[in-house]
């Protein structure tokens, strides 16, 4: 029979598990609470993708001792039974010790800042953070509805004015040579349908959604009521000039108001283009009266331009003014010289001070300034209608104020540095065209070859234009060395192939061909540097031929023409040829490389042709005493050149310092 369990025994092993079980739910609480810190840490991280790593080849980890991990079990007291007897049956058993409370973790609080995207795994294996709840990407943007509608009521729009327009012009002119109605009804009917058509724009102006239609009625009722005013001057004679310009000017006016309270250029744009196409044919063609009535249009559309990037605007008012004075400037029979010159000059004026106001506003200053120059255009074919002198004066105050513009606009706002090249390119044109309205043919040469020489010497004191100066210098002088090439072959060759005026003026026109092009080639020489011979040596080349054409013209216009003149001129261009060569070749023995190379070639160049040209050309074109003595002063300079360049040859030639003599010959052992 087997002894029954001791109960103190049974209550120390169960004691002892509870111990265990409490330590483990320790250990697992201890895991979770770490767990959730390491979440909460990677959801704070930025979203920002790390750079792959190479994966190290994975090394076995040795488990750590459980010792480490768990919590140890307290040691089992030991029992010691007592030597009494154990209680009789019945004696109630303490209970054993009670576990200590399980602790609860904190709780972190929610996550309340932006949503990152989630990261790579930190390691193989790991798992991944959840990712939080919210569209990762923003919505694409809603494209917005064309407005069609818009598109469509525009192009009806503009049908519409071209359509009315065409009618009033047909009301105005074509119904008055039919005789279908009087006068006064025809322009009071175009009175009542332009104050029609202006106050429905208005009217439905008020809601800026309709103001796209409401700008083409009111710029149809303005031209309309411009047409009527034209009509009552210009065909029916109601009204006198003075009393017609200031009304369109005032109807100008109060449209351009409406443009600027609606902030719409397309306003005085519609109006513009109306005038443009249709005035001309109110007034049967291109007259001082249109001109004029153009020319204030312009200038009261200025006021509303200023301050705004209007560009449209300025060019469509712009070409409304020049159109008519170029019809002028060829038509003989229109208006007198004075009034064509007096609305010529108001013009060009208004389109330059148009452009120095409105170059500060503009996004794009360099188009404004190129349309102020538009009305500088009917003046350069000024010489239709006006006298040379007249005509040259003009050109020459033009050309002053632009050039001015050019080199001292720094400070006026906007007048950039491209702007300020348009208006030096329009004053050189301008003053070559002058001098040749002035003197005719023969001084559009000599003014092509001056302005050349200004420009070259004013390149020192142009500041940032020094370069665009420079520039058009360089191409000034080359229109002006193609305009003297034909007289100046025709000298070389043909002895009595120019009169005497050509002659003179030959000999003026060879001099500032030299000396521009010596201005222009030393304004070139600081900025060439290493191609500073290059040049030196083309300009040489070219001077070697007007110095030809020089000779020639001095000769054949000092003796009228004759044939010992001639023969001077030639004989002396052979021996300055032959002198140029043997300077070309004194300077080539200071230089080096290349340098030295290239100068003196270019003088064996130029000292070839000089006798080329002294057997070819003078020993058959020259005779008696010219024919001697340039033989013998080209022979003189050809032997002193050539005991110079003996004497320096030993010095030179890198084959001196070699040593001379038997090669030694070096033994073996």
């Amino acid at each position: 029979m087997s002894s029954a369990p001791d109960p103190i025994e049974v209550a120390a092993r169960i004691d002892d598990d509870l111990h265990a079980i409490s330590a483990r739910l320790s250990k697992v609480t201890g895991d979770v609470a770490e767990l959730r810190e390491t979440l909460a840490g990677l959801a704070t991280r930025p979203a920002t993708a790390p750079e792959p790593e190479q994966q190290e080849p994975e090394q076995q980890v040795e488990p750590e001792p459980r010792a480490a991990t768990e919590p140890q079990a307290e040691p089992r007291p030991t029992l010691q039974y007592a030597t009494a007897t154990a209680p009789p049956p019945g004696t109630p058993i303490a209970p054993p010790p009670a576990a200590p409370p399980i602790p609860t973790p904190p709780v972190p609080p929610p996550y309340a800042g932006p949503h990152p995207a989630a990261p790579f795994p930190p390691y193989p294996g790991a798992p991944s953070p959840m990712r939080p709840y919210g569209p990762a990407w923003p919505a694409p943007p809603m494209r917005a509805p064309r407005d069609t509608g818009s598109v469509i009521g525009r192009i009806l729009a503009v049908a519409g004015v071209a359509i009315t327009l065409i009618g009033v012009v047909l009301l105005l002119v074509l119904a008055a040579e039919a005789g279908l109605l009087r006068p006064e009804v025809r322009v009071a009917g175009g009175v009542v349908l332009a104050v029609a058509l202006a106050g429905a724009g208005l009217w439905i102006g008020r809601r800026p959604a309709r103001r796209s239609a409401a700008s083409a009625l009111v710029a149809t009722g303005v031209v309309t009521a411009l047409f009527c005013v034209l009509a009552a001057a210009n065909i029916y004679h109601w009204l006198p000039m003075i009393a017609a310009l200031v009304l369109s000017g005032t109807v100008v006016a109060g449209s351009l108001a409406v443009a600027a309270a609606w902030k719409d250029q397309w306003l005085g744009v519609t109006a513009g283009v109306a005038l443009i196409l249709f005035s001309p044919f109110l007034t049967h063609g291109f007259t001082m009266t249109l001109a004029v009535f153009l020319l204030v249009y312009a200038a009261a559309s200025l006021a509303v331009q200023i301050g705004r990037n209007w560009c449209v605007l300025f060019a469509v008012t712009t070409v409304a003014a020049t159109l008519p004075i170029v019809g002028l400037a060829v038509q003989l029979h229109a208006g007198t010289p004075t009034q064509f010159a007096i609305v010529a000059c108001l013009t060009a004026a208004l389109g330059v001070v148009s452009a120095c106001l409105l170059v500060r506003t503009s996004s794009i200053p360099l188009l404004v300034a190129l349309i102020g120059l538009l009305p500088v255009l009917p003046l350069l074919i000024s010489g239709y209608r006006l006298d040379g002198t007249t005509a040259g004066i003009i050109l020459g105050v033009t050309a002053a104020v632009l050039l001015a513009l050019a080199l001292g606009g720094t400070a006026l706002p906007g007048a950039d540095r491209a702007v300020r090249i348009v208006w030096l390119a329009g004053g050189v044109v301008t003053g070559v065209i002058a001098v040749a309205a002035a003197f005719g043919a023969d001084g559009f040469t000599l003014a092509l070859l001056g302005t050349a020489a200004v420009l070259a010497v004013s390149d020192r004191y142009a500041g940032d234009l020094a370069l665009p100066v420079r520039i058009t210098s360089t191409v000034v002088l080359a229109a002006g060395l193609v305009a003297i090439a034909v007289p100046g072959a025709t000298a070389m060759f043909v002895r009595d192939g120019l009169g005497t005026t050509d002659r003179i003026v030959l000999v003026i026109g060879s001099l500032l061909a030299l000396i521009a092009l010596g201005m222009v080639t030393w304004s070139w020489l600081p900025s060439a540097k290493s191609a500073s011979t290059v040049l030196i040596v083309i300009a040489g080349l070219t001077s070697l031929v007007l110095v030809n054409v020089f000779c020639v013209a001095v000769g054949t216009a000092a003796t009228g023409g004759s044939l010992n003149g001639y023969r001077a001129g030639q004989m002396c261009a052979t021996i300055g040829f032959v002198a140029a060569g043997a300077v070309a070749l004194t300077w080539a023995r200071r230089l080096r490389n290349g340098d030295r190379t290239l100068a003196l070639t270019a003088g064996l160049l130029v000292i070839g042709v000089a006798v080329a040209k002294l057997f070819l050309f003078d020993l058959a074109a020259l005779g008696g005493f010219f024919r001697v003595l340039v033989f013998i002063v080209v022979g003189l300079v050809l032997l002193g050149l050539g005991v110079v360049y003996a004497q320096s040859l030993p010095e030179d030639d890198p084959a001196a310092d070699c040593p001379t003599g038997p090669i030694p010959v070096l033994q073996g052992h």
